[in-house]
């Protein structure tokens, strides 16, 4: 008979192994299911003193461990980044290198400008590093942001004295927006004055497509400007940082030089970041490039080596052997001024004080109310002054000396005063009123469209004003001629011709005019401003000799007929020469118009 092994140890050997497998379970219980079928537990060992004693934990059994760990670790590091990148690859809105600044219009509709993410600890640190590894080619740039930028094409109508015409002018832009928003400088949407708007303006992409344009709103001060086109889906420009600019840093311009080469790419470097510049009377900080910068690229894009907008171009200096002097504005600043032109249509906080001024030159006529006074001192003189805008202190006619101390020789001087100057601040002005001088207090105004709105119904009251003196034509129905010394006449301004029913039962042929209201007339364009400036059924009062007498007279405006005679028009002979010859100045102006906008 076979011996087999006695029940008590079967059952202890039973019972050991069923403890066994309770205490690994328990001992596994918190470890993930990929990790135990490493066993990096161990096996249990009860604590009967007849079974096996438990394995110790070996350092080769750790190490393999560690290794098994760093391997998953990798796997899973790996996987996670490749599925990070489908789902930016897939929606571009949500890359960490993009910010978007969204402002909201009137409509409702979302303005979305991009901007570059600030990625730098401090603004010292990203001057230290302005050159990084994110920095491109010439050609990568220009490949990235070419169709960010547009050119744009202006026509104007002018009507001189031979004949109606169109003149055109050519800049660039840069889409900031999908939707169609275009940044540009104001003077390329207006013109040579800076005062009226292009009658047309039309935008060109790079696959040649072109839109006609709304001039939505426009800053002439900081000369941006905000144009509209209907599309979508345009590549708009991501904005950089040009605060963080160093001198030497390279740079990209793209540009429509001299009108007719869009999408031309010039390079060179940041030559200062602040350069401070005189334009149109207002002191601008621009950044100073070599890069070559034509007539055309104004409103065109700057651009730093990652393809981010950095500058609106928008000046250069010129000259006989001037080179390598190129300006553009801050793309800080230009985001900032285009934002409340978007939002707001105007940019809050600017100062001005509703007048307008006119250079006056030396031996220039100055006119005012429609007539010529001739002779005037040079200087800067009132033009117009908008009601409830310091129409209480200032007078048209009013010949500027100083403000706030400081001596006065253009229009550019006070506007760069203004300019300087605080909402609410009083600008003190020392002045020339009627040959006295005077000083007055001029307050500064904000700029805004209530205030535009005035200007413009003081500039159209003025314009329908003069029109109307125009269309009247005060008429005394006298012609005129001027005797010198040495003719055998004493030397003045006679009465050689009456009109029959004007002022011929008053004034008599012969009559020499000595003065008019007072003031001394010494030559026939002072009589022709004097009744110019008058109104109908005024009655001036004229001083004449007549056979070595002084008489006082009263002479009436009238209406000049549409059918006057022309015989009895006689005028003197500089006067003939006006009328019959044409002024050669409006001749070569006509022609420097038309063929040197572009």
């Amino acid at each position: 008979m076979k011996k087999g092994l006695p029940g008590g140890i079967d059952s202890h050997r039973r019972k050991g192994i069923v403890m066994l497998i309770e205490d690994m379970q328990n001992e596994n219980a918190g470890i993930p299911t990929e990790f135990n079928q490493y066993n990096i537990s161990g096996s249990y060992q009860p604590q009967q003193h007849n079974h096996k004693e438990k394995k110790p934990i070996t350092r080769k059994t750790i190490a393999w461990a560690c290794a098994i760990c760093v391997v998953l670790s990798g796997a899973f590091g790996f996987g996670g980044t490749v599925l990070a990148h489908r789902i930016t690859a897939q929606d571009p809105a949500v890359q960490s290198s993009d910010v978007q600044t969204a402002q909201k219009v009137s409509s409702g509709a979302p303005i979305v400008i991009y901007k570059a993410a600030d990625t730098a600890s401090t603004a010292s640190t990203a001057k230290a590093t302005a050159s990084s590894d994110g920095d491109m080619t010439y050609a990568q740039v220009a490949a990235i942001v070419k169709d960010s930028v547009v050119e744009i094409n202006t026509e104007y109508k002018t009507e001189n004295i031979w004949f109606q015409y169109t003149t055109g002018g050519a800049g660039s832009g840069v889409i900031l927006t999908e939707d169609g928003y275009i940044i540009t400088n104001a003077h390329v949407i207006l013109d040579n004055n800076q005062q009226n708007v292009a009658d047309t303006v039309t935008v060109r992409l790079t696959d040649g497509t072109e839109y006609p344009a709304e001039v939505k709103a426009y800053d002439t001060d900081e000369d941006i400007a905000i144009v509209k086109i209907d599309a979508k889906g345009l590549k708009a420009v991501k904005c950089g940082d040009s605060d963080k600019l160093v001198v030497g840093q390279e740079l990209v311009i793209v540009g429509n030089p001299l009108g007719e080469l869009g999408g031309t790419v010039t390079n060179g470097i940041v030559s200062a970041t602040e350069r401070e510049i005189q334009v149109g009377g207002v002191t601008m900080h621009l950044i100073q490039t070599n890069a070559a910068v034509n007539p055309g690229n104004s409103g065109g894009g700057m651009f730093n080596m990652r393809g981010e907008l950095v500058g609106i171009v928008n000046a250069k200096s010129s000259g006989m052997g001037i080179e390598g002097l190129g300006f553009a504005i801050p793309v800080n600043k230009a985001v900032s001024v285009s934002e409340e032109l978007m939002t707001k249509g105007y940019v809050s906080g600017k100062p001005m004080i509703g007048v307008s001024f006119e250079d006056v030159g030396s031996g220039s006529d100055l006119f005012f109310f429609g007539s010529a006074t001739s002779n005037v001192k040079p200087g800067v003189y009132v033009r117009d002054v908008t009601e409830g805008l310091n129409d209480k202190v200032l007078k048209e006619g009013d010949r500027i000396i100083a403000v706030n101390g400081e001596e006065i020789s253009s229009s550019d001087d006070i506007k760069a005063q203004v300019s300087k100057s605080s909402i609410g601040d009083k600008l003190t002005f020392q002045l020339y009123r009627d040959n006295k001088l005077m000083e007055v207090d001029v307050t500064v105004f904000e700029r805004t469209p209530d205030v535009e709105a005035k200007e413009a119904a003081k500039t159209d009251k003025d314009e329908k004003t003069e029109e109307k003196a125009q269309e009247e034509k005060p008429y005394i129905g006298v012609s005129l001629s001027e005797a010198s010394s040495g003719t055998g006449m004493k030397q003045g301004v006679y009465i050689t011709a009456l009109s029959k029913g004007y002022n011929d039962k008053v004034l008599k042929e012969g009559d020499r005019i000595v003065a008019i209201n007072g003031e001394e007339m010494t030559s026939a364009a002072d009589v022709k401003a004097m009744v110019e400036q008058s109104s109908i059924g005024d009655k001036l009062d004229f001083s004449v000799s007549r056979d070595g007498k002084l008489l006082a007279l009263k002479v009436t405006v009238f209406e000049r007929p549409d059918d006057l005679d022309e015989t009895l028009e006689t005028k003197p002979e500089e006067d003939k020469t006006e009328s019959t010859t044409p002024d050669m100045n409006s001749f070569f102006d006509f022609f420097s118009d038309f063929f040197g906008r572009r």
